[in-house]
């Protein structure tokens, strides 16, 4: 048999430098797996971006895999693993999972209604844990969308911070003599913060997401659309899906007033001739909003700490804001998300944690409170009785 020969030497590569925070990777992997264990779960991912400029600090997608296997060549133990099982450890959660946002998606509709002059954010709403919409064509026949639970008078900053569904309700699709933005408003400001549209990353392929449309639903699905499907929309339930990026990314420009970076996970090249490229932040969008409406939703978003669904992060060493956010995906199953942002004067880090059937939003808030805990106070998180925390009750459709 002929001996095999090397036919060409193989050119070596530019080296990359990355803008992974090498510490906070790693934290955010241990608690995203401890955390997961914990509920008996396969699946999560985390990401962490710096919204001053839209670099990647850590992104974790869990289960992973060992890219040094597909060096040194597969084993079929391996092969079977990567390939074939149900968890799809090859699938990067954070870039090409798409999601139904949850809550986590209030703070853009709040900036929408406050830009469309919609509402005022001192205007207080009574919510009563659901409202009741009667057919315009049989009064006989009503349906009822429900509250998680009955949160009285709120404003928006309150809204924002104790999750208020019938708040949203009513601002996304309008109640009771209250202006809503309808579908069409809604969808243009999602859009406006890049959701239904790939961000742009360089390293990974990425997902588009979808932002819901009356024309999409009549394409795709064939069906009309009610004001069912609009008041889903508001609260980031129905057909609406985001990927784990593309959550972060919006938070990112509310944290940093206003400017919606293209994430980015490499810093330079160093080619092996010695030159090299530098990579710099790219604006999506700048003033994507007035710096009044922004603020409003940064409040919330602290309120959130400070006395709402969020209040597990009030032990950081940190100032932070955040929003939960609970998506259902059938059978009674829920996914977990928590965005948030901090220090809150001066925000350096946005962290999204995505609990694939994690039970609730509140499961997401304990990890991103130890990985957030780790890397700023150097200690374990102390065990600190949730107060607060969104559940779920989905309304039917209209």
């Amino acid at each position: 048999m002929e001996e095999e020969k090397l036919l060409r030497e193989p050119n070596k590569g530019a080296s990359a430098m990355l803008t992974i925070d090498e510490r906070l990777q790693r934290i955010a992997h241990e608690e995203l797996a401890e955390g997961m264990a914990e509920l008996g779960i396969t699946s999560g991912a985390v990401v962490a971006l710096d919204p001053r400029d839209g670099a990647v600090r850590a992104l974790v997608s869990m289960p992973d895999f060992d890219p040094n296997a597909f060096s040194r060549g597969l084993t079929q133990e391996e092969a079977t693993e990567y390939f074939t099982t149900s968890d799809r450890p090859l699938f990067n959660r954070v870039t090409m999972g798409t999601y139904p946002s949850g809550s986590t998606i209030k703070p853009i509709i709040a900036i929408a209604a406050l830009e469309e002059g919609v509402i005022s954010p001192l205007k207080n709403i009574i919510t009563d844990g659901f409202i009741r919409v009667t057919s315009v064509f049989d009064p006989s026949v009503s349906w009822t969308f429900l509250d998680w639970k009955n949160h009285g008078v709120v404003d928006m900053r309150r809204a924002i911070a104790v999750s208020s569904n019938v708040y949203f309700y009513t601002i996304g699709g309008g109640y009771q003599g209250q202006e809503g933005l309808g579908i069409d408003r809604m969808a243009s400001w999602l859009t406006k913060f890049n959701w239904g549209s790939k961000l742009g990353i360089l390293f990974d392929s990425e997902s588009a997401g979808r932002v819901p449309t009356p024309e999409w639903k009549e394409e795709t699905i064939g069906e009309e659309w009610y004001i069912g499907d609009t008041y889903n929309t508001s609260i980031g339930q129905g057909n609406i899906l985001a990927t784990p990026l593309q959550v972060a990314a919006a938070i990112s420009a509310i944290a940093n007033n206003g400017t919606l970076y293209t994430p980015y996970a490499i810093a330079h090249l160093q080619r092996p001739d010695g030159t090299s490229r530098l990579y710099f932040p790219d604006a999506i969008a700048t003033h994507i909003a007035s710096p009044e409406s922004l603020r409003v939703a940064r409040e919330g978003m602290r309120d959130a700490v400070n006395e709402g669904s969020s209040q597990i992060l009030k032990s950081l060493p940190i100032t932070f804001a955040g929003k939960t956010g609970t998506a259902e995906i059938g059978d009674g199953e829920n996914h977990g998300m928590f965005v948030g942002f901090g220090p809150y004067e001066n925000p350096e880090i946005t962290i999204v944690v995505l609990l694939e059937r994690g039970e609730g939003s509140t499961n997401a808030v304990y990890v991103a409170r130890d990985i957030i805990q780790r890397y700023y106070g150097g200690e374990e998180p102390a065990e600190v009785d949730p107060s607060g925390g969104e559940e779920l009750s989905t309304p039917p459709e209209g």
